[in-house]
C-alpha cells in the first residue's frame, strides 16, 4: 500500500509540474526524483540523481556564505521552513545512489561521490550537530546528519567517519527521554513539537540501526524498538502530523505496525503529500 501511495503521489508531481526544483516554491521537491528511484525496480531503474545532487551542492554551499553557522532551512509546500528537510533530501540521494551504484559506469560514479561528498561536507559546519555534546533541540537534525555522514562513508569506505556517526549516536541515545522515548522534552514546548521531533528523529535512527556496525546493532535497534512501543503507547493521532515520519521503525516491529498503518491512513485521509510520498518511498 505504502509503495503504490508513494508511487502515485510522486508520479503525479513529475507530470503536473513545469517547473525545475530550482524554481519551485516547494525546496524538498527536490527530493522527488531520487525517491522515485527507490521505488522502480531493476527493470526500470533510472541512473544516478546528478542534477539533484548538483543542485544541493550548490545550495549548500550558497548558503555556506550566506549563514555558515546556521543550518539550511528548506521549504515544503504549505511554507514551513525545517532543519531537517535538507538532510532528508539529501539522504533521498544518498540512497538512491546506493541503490544504482553497481549499475553505472566508472566516470558517473566519480561525479556522483564528489558531488554527494560536497553535499554533505556541508552539514559538518555547525559544532552543535558535529559531535557531542548534542542539545536536545538538535536531537533529529543531528541523527540526519549523522545518517548522511554514514552514507556517504560507507559508499566511500571511510571508517572514520563511520566511527565518528557512532559516537554521535552513542550520545544522543544515552540521553533517554521520559519513558524510554528518544530525548526529553524541555518544559517551556510543545507536546506537537516535541512529538515532531521524536518521529523524525526515529525515522533516521532506523536507517542508522539497519547499517549499523555489528558491534553497535543490536543496542541500537533494541532502542529503536523501545522508541517505537512508546509512541505506541503514549502518543494520540492528534499529536501526530500527516507526514509518516517514522513509519519504517514501526512497521519493522509487529508489536508497533498498528502505528505504521495508523500513519499510512492519516497521511492519505489528509491528502498525500509530496513530502510524505517521499517519506513512504524512503521505507519500500
Amino acid at each position: 500500500m505504502a509503495r503504490q501511495l508513494a508511487r502515485r503521489r510522486l508520479s503525479s508531481w513529475l507530470e503536473t509540474s513545469n517547473l525545475a526544483p530550482a524554481k519551485a516554491t516547494d525546496d524538498t521537491a527536490l527530493g522527488a526524483m531520487p525517491a522515485i528511484i527507490l521505488l522502480q525496480d531493476e527493470t526500470n531503474r533510472q541512473g544516478p540523481p546528478l542534477d539533484g545532487l548538483r543542485m544541493l551542492a550548490s545550495v549548500a554551499q550558497e548558503a555556506g556564505r550566506a549563514r555558515p553557522d546556521k543550518p539550511l532551512m528548506f521549504r515544503d509546500a504549505l511554507g514551513h521552513r525545517r532543519d531537517v528537510y535538507f538532510p532528508l533530501v539529501a539522504h533521498l540521494h544518498l540512497a538512491a545512489l546506493d541503490r544504482v551504484m553497481d549499475s553505472i559506469g566508472s566516470a558517473d560514479r566519480v561525479d556522483a561521490l564528489a558531488l554527494a561528498a560536497d553535499v554533505v561536507a556541508s552539514m559538518r559546519g555547525s559544532n552543535q550537530v558535529a559531535k557531542p555534546p548534542i542539545t536536545t533541540e538538535v536531537t533529529a537534525l543531528a541523527l540526519w546528519r549523522a545518517l548522511c555522514l554514514d552514507e556517504i562513508a560507507r559508499l566511500t569506505n571511510n571508517e572514520a567517519d563511520r566511527d565518528d556517526v557512532a559516537h554521535v549516536v552513542d550520545a544522543i541515545l544515552a540521553r533517554l527521554g521520559d519513558g524510554g522515548s528518544l530525548h526529553p522534552q524541555q518544559a517551556e514546548e510543545s507536546l506537537d513539537a516535541w512529538t515532531w521531533r521524536e518521529l523524525s528523529g526515529l525515522h533516521a535512527l532506523h536507517h542508522l540501526a539497519q547499517a549499523a556496525p555489528q558491534s553497535r546493532k543490536a543496542a541500537w535497534q533494541s532502542r529503536v524498538k523501545e522508541i517505537a512501543l512508546f509512541h505506541l503507547e503514549n502518543t494520540q493521532p492528534d499529536n501526530t502530523t500527516n507526514q509518516p515520519w517514522g513509519w519504517p521503525a514501526f512497521a519493522a516491529w509487529p508489536e508497533t505496525r498498528s502505528f505504521a498503518l495508523q500513519q499510512l491512513h492519516d497521511a492519505q485521509a489528509h491528502g498525500l503529500t509530496l513530502i510524505a510520498a517521499m517519506l513512504l518511498a524512503d521505507g519500500c
